[in-house]
């Protein structure tokens, strides 16, 4: 790829993601929550802070908090750990994040995860069971 093909695909990305900024700024509300969720961590992943961060996060601050409750954890958490990347530190949602109702839910994930993880160690240590592991 050329250097002035490189250039021009990154200036078309960045011109894409300013007005993705801009119509999260006018029309945030009107997101649904899986929107929402695409489109916010996406600024984490690309290690990207808008022009006018500070009104771009306010109003992400805004629309999270009223919209909290329609979120599951994982895209809750998902969308505030992309925004650690980019060093904007989530510490108005702290409050929220240990709520007992994100709690249990994140624990659900742990004694799911921890389940998938015997089984897996089990089914393991069974066909394994047969061979002689000292060749």
């Amino acid at each position: 790829m050329s250097l002035l093909r490189l250039l021009l695909l990154l200036l078309s990305a960045h011109v894409l993601v300013s007005c993705i900024v801009d119509d999260f700024e006018t029309n945030a509300s009107r997101y649904e929550p899986h929107e929402l969720v695409y489109t916010l961590r996406a600024y984490g992943q690309l290690n990207y802070v808008p022009p006018n961060s500070s009104a771009f996060f306010g109003a992400v601050e805004r629309i999270l908090l009223s919209k909290f409750s329609e979120f599951d954890a994982a895209s809750i958490l998902e969308m505030l750990v992309s925004f650690v990347y980019i060093e904007r530190f989530p510490v108005n949602f702290l409050g929220h994040i240990v709520s007992p109702h994100l709690l249990v839910q994140i624990k659900g994930w742990y004694l799911l995860a921890l389940s998938f993880t015997f089984n897996f160690y089990m089914s393991t240590v069974h066909t394994q069971e047969g061979r002689d592991t000292c060749e």
